[in-house]
């Protein structure tokens, strides 16, 4: 399965996890992390030269971005602290089965939804294993009926659907 992250490139946004998801599930994960105002340069240059199934990117401009999420079919958003994540709506909208940090807006934006299983506590690894696990599990009908699903959510966040609300 291939798993993408976008955003800023921090500590605070729980990398650790999500390098050590990639490095030991039994499942391989190819994990691509796209990402701007990068802290940890040195230790992610190291990580990608010695896991070959992590990619790291930098300053990825949006036309190339687009073909990463159509890359991917699932967004990893490990933040240990996060507000209202555009990427996660982002990647939706591209299909992309969210596995999320509850210390996010990802329960609220998949509450009563069967996406919620896939939340996780940023800050305890077995939290995010036991998430993957739950995912990586399912048949490939079920991943497409979640696809969907997570494309449906992302819909309500629209500018479009915003400015209905808005002026309505």
């Amino acid at each position: 399965l291939k798993m993408i992250y976008v955003g800023r490139i921090s500590l605070v946004k729980g990398f650790p996890n999500a390098i050590r998801l990639a490095r030991e599930s039994a499942q391989p994960i190819d994990l691509t992390i796209v990402g701007t105002e990068i802290e940890l340069n040195k230790q992610l240059e190291d990580i990608e030269a010695t896991i070959d199934r992590i990619k790291i990117m930098r300053n990825v401009p949006d036309h190339d971005l687009k073909k990463q999420y159509e890359a991917n079919s699932i967004y990893i958003l490990p933040s240990l602290y996060e507000g209202f994540s555009i990427s996660l709506i982002e990647a939706m909208s591209f299909g992309l089965i969210p596995i999320a940090s509850v210390n996010s807006a990802a329960p609220e934006i998949l509450r009563g939804t069967s996406l919620q299983r896939f939340l996780f506590e940023p800050v305890d690894f077995q939290s995010l294993f036991e998430a993957w696990v739950l995912l990586s599990s399912l048949s490939q009908l079920e991943l497409q009926e979640l696809s969907l699903l997570s494309q449906k959510i992302a819909s309500n966040y629209s500018f479009e659907r915003f400015g209905e609300r808005i002026f309505s």
